[in-house]
């Protein structure tokens, strides 16, 4: 899905890199060049709608951390970032579906 989505984007080169962590973990890396002509690699980050069905489906949250370590917000997520970096990683793309159709996507640089 993310392929065609970005295809029609005009990124070019579009490779999907999937890795698995434990029993059902799995992290989706792309490497792709951007319309500008930039060779980047992003980490896909998926939303999904917080709360029951009296929410209204009115915010959606995205995972980007696991665990927090010690109450320590700003410091995971640093680590976390810098984690990535070491990866090859230079954007991150926050991906919220709805059904089987992109609804809203965000493409962030890692720095």
């Amino acid at each position: 899905m993310l392929r065609e989505f970005l295809a029609s984007r005009e990124f070019l080169h579009i490779e999907d890199i999937r890795k698995k962590y434990g029993g059902n973990t799995e992290s989706q890396t792309i490497l792709a060049m951007s319309p500008a002509g930039e060779s980047i690699a992003i980490r896909v980050r998926l939303c999904w709608y917080r709360g029951g069905k009296s929410s209204g489906r009115s915010y959606s949250a995205v995972q980007l951390l696991s665990s927090v370590k010690g109450g320590d917000w700003e410091g995971s997520l640093s680590k976390k970032i810098h984690r990535d970096e070491q990866e090859g990683v230079t954007h991150y793309l926050f991906v919220q579906r709805e059904d089987q159709q992109i609804k809203y996507a965000a493409l962030v640089t890692n720095s």
